[in-house]
Order: C-alpha cells, then sequence, then structure tokens
C-alpha cells in the first residue's frame, strides 16, 4: 500500500499569510525611518550653508526690482510700523561687507563683516516679538521651508564670539544640552570691518572674530 505526505490546507494558509505579512514589513521599513534620517543626515548641509549666507553674503534688499546689499539702512526698530514694510523688503540677510566704490557698489568681500550690519542683526532679534512671524530672522536665512506640504522649521543659535568665548552677536534659541537631538555645529574665522577698538583680536591687517552656527 502507497504512503503519500499530505499537508494541511490550513497549514498552507497559514504559512501563505506569514510570508505576505513579512514582504510587507520589510517594504516597509525603510519609510518608518527616512524622517529621522533626512532631519538628521541634513543638519550639516543646513549649518554649513547658513555660516556661507552669513559671511560671504552681503544680503538682498529688493526695492522694486532694484536689488541693493545694504538691507540694514533702512531698518528703525523704534518704529515698528514703517520696520514691517522695510523688513518685507528684505530676501535674505547676510553681513558681508561691501566693497569699496572704486571697484563696484554691490560687489562685497567675502568673510569681511560689516560691523553696521552685526549690530542690526543684534537689534532685530531683540525686537523679534514685535514683528510678524513672516518676517523673522529664521524665514530671511532660509531655516524655515515648505517640502511635501509640510512646513519644516530649523532651531539654530548664531554667535560671534572673541576667541575668549565673549558673546559679541548671540541670536537664535539656547542649545539643547540634554536630550535625544542631533545638533549640527559649524565654526569659521571671520573679520569684522570697522570694529570698535576694544573688539576682536589682530591678525595681520584684520579684528578677527569666531562664527559659531548650531542648527538643530
Amino acid at each position: 500500500m502507497a504512503k503519500e505526505a499530505q499537508v494541511s490546507v490550513d497549514f498552507l494558509t497559514g504559512l501563505g499569510v506569514f510570508m505576505l505579512t513579512l514582504v510587507l514589513l520589510i517594504s516597509l521599513l525603510p519609510t518608518l525611518f527616512t524622517p529621522l534620517q533626512t532631519r538628521a543626515t541634513d543638519l550639516q548641509p543646513v549649518a554649513f550653508r547658513t555660516s556661507t549666507v552669513l559671511v560671504e553674503d552681503g544680503g538682498i534688499y529688493d526695492i522694486g526690482g532694484f536689488i541693493i546689499s545694504e538691507w540694514h539702512k533702512n531698518l528703525n526698530f523704534s518704529n515698528l510700523t514703517a520696520v514691517c514694510a522695510v523688513l518685507n523688503n528684505i530676501k535674505r540677510v547676510g553681513l558681508a561687507t561691501r566693497a569699496p566704490i572704486w571697484s563696484s557698489y554691490e560687489d562685497i568681500i567675502p568673510n569681511n563683516l560689516s560691523w553696521a550690519k552685526i549690530e542690526k542683526l543684534q537689534e532685530w532679534w531683540n525686537n523679534q516679538t514685535y514683528i510678524p512671524e513672516e518676517q523673522n530672522i529664521y524665514r530671511k536665512l532660509g531655516l524655515f521651508i515648505e517640502m511635501g506640504g509640510s512646513e519644516l522649521e530649523y532651531n539654530f543659535n548664531i554667535s560671534l564670539l572673541e576667541f575668549g568665548d565673549l558673546p559679541i552677536l548671540q541670536i537664535g534659541a539656547p542649545v539643547p544640552s540634554s536630550g535625544n537631538v542631533n545638533v549640527e555645529k559649524i565654526e569659521r574665522l571671520v573679520a569684522i570691518d570697522d570694529a570698535p577698538p576694544n573688539l576682536g583680536t589682530q591678525l595681520g591687517d584684520a579684528k578677527c572674530v569666531k562664527l559659531v552656527v548650531y542648527v538643530w
């Protein structure tokens, strides 16, 4: 009498369901971690881009299509109604100083910061609570973006420091010191144009300080 092996239909059904579930789980695993990975891995380029904009760009001030880099000159925070109109014209914030007139009015000198722009950026930050959100500094620095219909806002802390870590400029939120927060840091050595006599460290012909940018 011949004997043949038999497999239960219930067993085959269960095995099929298990395999299908396993395949679906494997296919979904990458999407579970994508938001975390994207946020963590893009911090370094964001911090680097922010530092580059600050020290290699003079900024963009748009007056009816006429573009200049002297965005700070018309900002008067004692008149908040008037200052809001001026802030609308500021498309990007940069701290680089303007090159001499004989060169070109709108040429800038990278890594050579304008003391007047530094002071005005600090004043702007000190008045953040009195101006509309869409005119806040983080938007002008590109630290607010829309991606896939959702808004993404980076936290930041930007400082200009004497070599003894005495702050000259301090804007942004406190840097997280604990918790599971990814923080990216960029440091750059920069010169300051027309700096006060007691500010910065003399290196050659330039008064120099450290720019420190944190993004998280």
